[in-house]
């Protein structure tokens, strides 16, 4: 199972997940295809969940510091910069352990742009995928 980001906004009353792809340095990163579904609809939300769970995809080339990409969810979720999607987004993730546990986590926002796991909260482990999209469905519907 590839690792999941999840992106939702109820400003822009949207979700975001990008795929997921392992560089040839080791660390992961968005890239297309990226799915954006309105965040309501709540099997579309999981059905892209599967979706971007189960994709096939190769180790990619590692971006040179230089020539990084610009972040691929952007566009989709309708804005122009890194700040104003940070600022307009909640993010968690979904990836699976050696131990075939599904983890999930919900990450927080900093100043610096970034994002990284929450503080108050420890991430989750559950048994199924299932189990995990629903409490991705509960954080979407409790998050400011």
């Amino acid at each position: 199972m590839n690792p999941i980001t999840i992106y939702w906004s109820k400003a822009k009353n949207l979700v975001v997940i990008p795929t997921s792809a392992k560089t040839e340095a080791g660390y992961s990163i968005d890239i297309e295809p990226v799915t954006v579904v309105p965040l309501g609809d709540l099997a579309a939300i999981k059905s892209a969940i599967r979706l971007a769970a189960f994709r096939t995809i190769g180790v990619i080339p590692t971006p040179l510091r230089g020539e990084f990409p610009k972040p691929v969810v952007l566009k989709p979720g309708k804005v122009r910069s890194w700040s104003q999607f940070h600022w307009n987004y909640f993010v968690a993730h979904i990836n699976q352990k050696k131990d075939g546990t599904i983890q999930f986590d919900v990450w927080e926002k900093w100043a610096d742009g970034s994002y990284r796991p929450n503080s108050d909260s420890h991430a989750r482990s559950f048994d199924t995928l299932d189990e995990a999209m629903e409490v991705v469905i509960e954080e979407m519907e409790k998050s400011e």
